[in-house]
């Protein structure tokens, strides 16, 4: 693996996600809006075209101290959890 990726694990966790379609013109682009659980496929309520939600996202390496200071910690996979 060249590239940080994160894999989600969809568990029912609640969703709030904006989203657009390709059918819609660019400046209407975010027109779709969906709050739920199960956000891993999901329907344009305009055209109807079914998308899935992929499970591994890439993930962007910052050297910002900002957002280096919100880092939450992780816990190895190949060790037990503490």
């Amino acid at each position: 693996m060249t590239e940080a990726t994160a894999f989600i694990q969809w568990k029912g966790t609640e969703a709030c996600l904006d989203w657009g379609c390709p059918c819609r013109p660019e400046e209407e682009w975010y027109t779709a809006h969906f709050d739920g659980f199960f956000a891993d496929v999901l329907r344009c309520p305009h055209c109807g075209r079914v998308y899935t939600l992929p499970s591994h996202l890439p993930m962007t390496l910052t050297t910002d101290p900002e957002t280096v200071a919100l880092a939450r910690d992780c816990e190895p996979m190949d060790e037990e959890p503490s």
